[in-house]
């Protein structure tokens, strides 16, 4: 890859492709490179960087962007789109074309934007954050149910899980994965204070980044038991949302501790590279109701009526991934992530 080593942009941003690609695209700036391809004229380079290839090929511009990419392992779909889809070609070189021919005044937007640094984003402290951040959510999930989960569920509560376990003892087959929780080991009122005390306990050590991929799955067990149990005390939208985060956050962890390491890459990157799946759930106006308890209820899935009835514009969700296959609400979530990432 050839480039102006003159212009601060480009050398910028040639750090940030060489962070990325590593030592399979090698970069020189066309003032000492340029003799060795006679066949590219000198202000060319200095238009536009240049991809020149073994066998002696060159394309410049956007093009040679997205090829050096597909040629690097980093991204194949720009280069596939660059060849295939209609107007994508031209949209890119052009607007290619009017950032290197503004690139002083862009030069300055990236540096306050994006950063004066020329090495690409590791995403380290992102994740560290994030992580962090998800472990007091927990924390705070986890302590107030502590605090009512016997009287709504207790042995003497308004709706005790007992009666729920004994109740469907009667399907073998199908208990274990209609209702997933470690209720079925043992359902007493010792057993819900253990599941919240050890879920405050794994929210601490995630929040303090001890082995956060064990303490994300084993936090996504815990909840997903208590959500299990709590029947209707725990079945709105943003236990599930918990459940979702947790489940997606697995991706973005590591085994050890979620400090900051620069000899180990972030798989915080890894999950923006691979597009995980955006989940959202349909905003609704105020004093229209909820739309996910009605959809969660069974009302309307055939003619959409739960969406009308909340005044909502509903995007496909994974909700919708449980419509005809039988699948629970809460594993509905777990399976469109694993199946998708």
């Amino acid at each position: 890859m050839v480039f102006d080593g003159d212009c601060s942009f480009c050398r910028r941003w040639v750090g940030r492709w060489r962070s990325t690609t590593g030592d399979r695209i090698e970069y020189a700036p066309y003032q000492l490179a340029a003799p060795r391809f006679p066949q590219v004229q000198p202000e060319a380079f200095g238009r536009a960087v240049h991809l020149i290839e073994p066998d002696g090929h060159a394309s410049r511009g956007a093009q040679a962007v997205f090829r050096s990419l597909a040629l690097a392992h980093v991204k194949h779909w720009p280069w596939w789109a660059y060849r295939f889809v209609p107007l994508f070609a031209a949209i890119t070189e052009r607007a290619y074309r009017f950032i290197a021919d503004h690139r002083n005044g862009f030069d300055k937007l990236d540096g306050i934007f994006i950063g004066w640094h020329d090495q690409a984003s590791t995403y380290l402290l992102s994740r560290s954050l994030f992580l962090r951040g998800l472990g007091l959510v927990c924390l705070i999930a986890f302590t107030s149910l502590w605090v009512q989960i016997h009287g709504l569920i207790g042995s003497r509560g308004i709706l005790p899980i007992a009666n729920l376990v004994h109740s469907l003892r009667h399907y073998p087959a199908q208990k274990y994965w209609l209702m997933p929780t470690l209720c079925w080991l043992n359902a007493s009122d010792g057993m819900l204070t253990f599941l919240c005390a050890a879920g405050v306990v794994l929210s601490g050590l995630l929040i303090v980044g001890m082995a956060p991929a064990i303490a994300l799955l084993l936090l996504w067990i815990d909840y997903l038991s208590l959500v299990v149990a709590g029947q209707v005390f725990l079945g709105f939208q943003w236990d599930s949302l918990l459940l979702e985060a947790g489940f997606a956050a697995l991706f973005c962890a590591t085994a050890g501790a979620a400090r900051p390491s620069a000899d180990r890459p972030a798989s915080f990157a890894k999950c923006r590279r691979d597009n995980f799946p955006n989940i959202q759930y349909p905003s609704c106006p105020a004093g229209r109701g909820n739309a996910i308890p009605r959809i969660l209820a069974g009302q309307g899935w055939r003619d959409y009526a739960g969406f009308r009835a909340a005044g909502c514009l509903a995007q496909i969700t994974i909700i919708s991934f449980r419509l005809d296959a039988g699948i629970p609400d809460y594993l509905a979530p777990a399976l469109f992530l694993a199946t998708s990432a």
